[in-house]
């Protein structure tokens, strides 16, 4: 994995708070409307490359898993670390979308489903 240099650890932590405020300060009516596209445009796109993923590089959209198709592959040196399944913002539950947040943050292994 590529680090984004150019983001500082603080910079990260920013962008990731602008992420939540986003999304907490959409009303049900515009989660209703958020497509799958839309989620991973404005948020897990977002999310990741704070993180420092290079998507141009280490992440692999429509990425073959177990003759089933998943949304993303992330890739370390080439090899898959984890695989991320992007649904609609309106399937998603706000606590669901903390937890993913905490969760991404602390170094933990997950899925967004």
């Amino acid at each position: 994995m590529q680090i984004n240099k150019k983001m500082s650890r603080q910079q990260a932590k920013e962008k990731i708070k602008k992420l939540i405020d986003r999304y907490e300060n959409l009303s049900s009516a515009d989660r209703k409307n958020y497509n799958e596209r839309q989620t991973e445009d404005h948020f897990i796109r977002p999310l990741f490359e704070a993180l420092g993923w290079n998507f141009e590089k280490d992440v692999w959209p429509e990425t073959s898993v177990y003759k089933k198709r998943g949304d993303y592959a992330f890739k370390i040196g080439g090899l898959t670390k984890f695989f991320l399944e992007a649904k609609q913002l309106s399937i998603i539950t706000d606590n669901e979308f903390r937890t993913y947040v905490a969760t991404s943050t602390t170094g933990a292994l997950f899925g967004f489903l």
